[in-house]
């Protein structure tokens, strides 16, 4: 027997749909979709962590590093980064429920475009080590963007932990990118030690701010809230394993508590990053 099916409209614009007397429908009338935002540098795109799960999308896991699936439409081919360190469980850091999702300018919420957590990490947790990247990424050969937005989580500044490490290797002569308390200073650690720091005063918990460390050519430059505030050169040594935003040494000391969401790494492109201002990138997802 033929099923008899009923429509409603508003003007031409189907809203639900009705089979038998049961729902055959849902209320597609305006819902927002998320999808990868085109990225005009995604052939360089190493490390892309939303750091919010998006299952439409593909992600499985809230930690996934989806620039895989942003450069040809799948998730393994990629890093696979996996939380881990000490004091967190068998879990790792964990999803945390972002209330405050304005950026410190305020020009951008990433609450509009679906997101609903950041990942949190501290003391000597990290976010997913890269192996191997003198074969995998090179840095010392190629120009290179670390960037994400952040938010202190720590506690009071001037007392342990004394460091919000965000990218690199430990080793302090290789390649890393660190926020050193005492001395208030964002900082490129590259061959040679400790150089082009950026300063930042007053240090502030609970505010997102956006940062990105940049190599082009042989000039390092530090951004922060789209400003130009570390500039240098020197260079860059491989390390032998790059950490994600965590030092995990064993030491609740080494990193500053932190919430991260849109954490992004590039090799090949400094992203036209060079000016003494850029225009800091929207977010990984949009919904539309």
């Amino acid at each position: 027997m033929p099923e008899v099916s009923q429509q409603m409209f508003v003007g031409s614009q189907e809203v639900f749909g009705f089979m038998d007397d049961k729902w055959t429908g849902i209320n597609s009338y305006n819902q927002l979709v998320p999808s990868f935002r085109n990225d005009p540098y995604s052939a360089s795109l190493v490390v892309a962590c939303p750091y919010s799960l998006f299952t439409t999308l593909g992600m499985t896991n809230f930690y996934d590093n989806c620039a895989g699936a942003i450069r040809t439409g799948t998730f393994s081919n990629g890093y696979v980064l996996v939380p881990s360190g000490s004091n967190v469980g068998s879990a790792g850091p964990q999803f945390y429920p972002s209330s405050s999702q304005y950026v410190n300018s305020g020009s951008f919420d990433f609450s509009a475009q679906g997101y609903s957590t950041a990942l949190m990490i501290s003391g000597s947790q990290n976010a997913g080590v890269i192996a191997s990247p003198s074969t995998n990424a090179n840095l010392n050969a190629n120009n290179f963007v670390v960037e994400c937005w952040f938010n202190f989580k720590g506690g009071t500044f001037g007392a342990p932990p004394f460091n919000a490490f965000f990218f690199g290797d430990q080793g302090g002569n290789e390649c890393l990118l660190d926020y050193a308390n005492a001395s208030s200073t964002f900082r490129f650690f590259g061959a040679g030690g400790d150089n082009d720091p950026g300063t930042w005063s007053p240090k502030t918990n609970d505010v997102w701010f956006h940062v990105a460390w940049v190599k082009s050519g042989s000039n390092k430059y530090i951004y922060f809230n789209g400003d130009r505030i570390g500039n240098g050169t020197g260079t860059i040594n491989n390390p032998t394993l790059i950490k994600l935003l965590g030092t995990n040494a064993g030491n609740n000391n080494d990193g500053y508590g932190k919430l991260i969401q849109d954490y992004k790494v590039y090799v090949g492109t400094d992203k036209g990053y060079t000016g003494a201002t850029i225009t800091v990138p929207d977010s990984i997802v949009i919904q539309s």
